[in-house]
Formats: structure tokens, C-alpha cells, sequence
């Protein structure tokens, strides 16, 4: 069972890694691992110490904050490529797990070299 456990976290976070732009939801993620919704979040928060609906949100936020930092787009054009539904909720959402906005983040960091390898979303993972 354990490796099963370890096997369903490790595709669910591989989905949401290529998929987060357009997952609409958890439920379609656990449809689409052929497991119920509630099975997929207790499986993931036991072998993780987090949901899969926080996992997605802090990969959201991770693709929202490189394309502050790196590009110009506006707020809803980096709220839909990081599958946010508009710019005021990204704002809210990122507000909420960063204590800053996404505009006070893009001047602090912009055009900055930022790591945004595994070590820089474990620093800045979860601090929900």
C-alpha cells in the first residue's frame, strides 16, 4: 500500500507540474489518477505534509512569480498562463502566501538572477 501511496503522489504532482495552467480542479485530478477526491487528498497530505490543492496554488505561484520577474506582461495575462482565473484573485492568492503583492515582488526582483530551481520552491513552498 505504501508504495501505491508513493506512486499516486508522485503522478498527481507530476500532473499538476505540466498540467497546472489548465487544471480546473482536484476532483479532475483524482478522476484523472482513477481515485476519489478525498482518497487522493488524504494519500497526498500523508506522504507530503500539504494538499494537492496547496501543492497546485504554490506551483501556480511559482510560475506567476517568474514571469514577474521575467517578462511584462500584465497581471491577467500571467493570471491566466499560471491558471489563476483573473488578476485580482492571483493578487489575493499571492498577497495571502507571499506578504507583498505581485507588483511590490516584480520590483524587487525584476530583471534579478533568480534560481527558480527545486531549492528555491522548497525555500519558498508553504508558507501558508
Amino acid at each position: 500500500m505504501e508504495n501505491r501511496a508513493k506512486e499516486i503522489v508522485a503522478t498527481a504532482k507530476s500532473i499538476i507540474e505540466n498540467e497546472y495552467p489548465h487544471l480546473e480542479s482536484i476532483e479532475i485530478l483524482a478522476e484523472q489518477l482513477d481515485i476519489g477526491k478525498y482518497h487522493l487528498i488524504r494519500v497526498f497530505k500523508k506522504e507530503t505534509g500539504y494538499t494537492p490543492n496547496e501543492y497546485l496554488i504554490q506551483i501556480r505561484l511559482l510560475s506567476a512569480k517568474y514571469m514577474l520577474a521575467k517578462s511584462d506582461y500584465s497581471l491577467d495575462t500571467i493570471a491566466g498562463l499560471s491558471g489563476f482565473s483573473c488578476g485580482n484573485y492571483l493578487c489575493k492568492v499571492f498577497k495571502k502566501h507571499n506578504n507583498m503583492t505581485p507588483l511590490d515582488f516584480r520590483e524587487i526582483y525584476k530583471d534579478k538572477e533568480i534560481d527558480f530551481n527545486e531549492e528555491f520552491i522548497k525555500d519558498d513552498m508553504f508558507l501558508i
